[in-house]
């Protein structure tokens, strides 16, 4: 249990803070099965945009102005509280300040379309293949 405990913390960091490539695209051995070159594309193109959630969610708030009020009476942060909290600050960017979605849609755009040429020429969603 202590290595996974110590091994975890250490993997999460590698990903965090791994040189980013120089292209966008997942490495897929010839050799692999398409059911494992599409997962090896799906686990790439996921760990980049969990990297870059915090600097994205940093830029939105920047954008909006959101605050965040602390719990009323300095009550405990709840899990309910922590969902208010976002579901404010979703509603402030969507209804309130949508110019600020324009940047982020593009930098999505950007990052993830070098993974969605690549799943379509593996053709991980062609309808004829079922990897179940």
């Amino acid at each position: 249990n202590k290595m996974i405990y110590s091994k975890f913390p250490n993997s999460l960091e590698q990903i965090i803070l791994a040189p980013e490539k120089a292209q966008a695209q997942s490495l897929v051995k010839p050799e692999w099965s398409k059911f494992a070159k599409c997962s090896q594309v799906l686990i790439e193109a996921a760990s980049y945009l969990a990297k870059n959630i915090v600097p994205t969610v940093y830029d939105l708030n920047k954008c909006t102005g959101y605050v965040v009020a602390s719990p009323a009476n300095s009550a405990k942060r709840t899990l309910f509280w922590y969902a208010k909290v976002t579901f404010e600050f979703l509603r402030k960017v969507v209804l309130d300040q949508p110019k600020c979605l324009l940047p982020l849609l593009d930098k999505v755009t950007v990052a993830v379309k070098p993974y969605v040429d690549q799943i379509a020429t593996i053709g991980c969603l062609d309808e004829d293949d079922f990897f179940y």
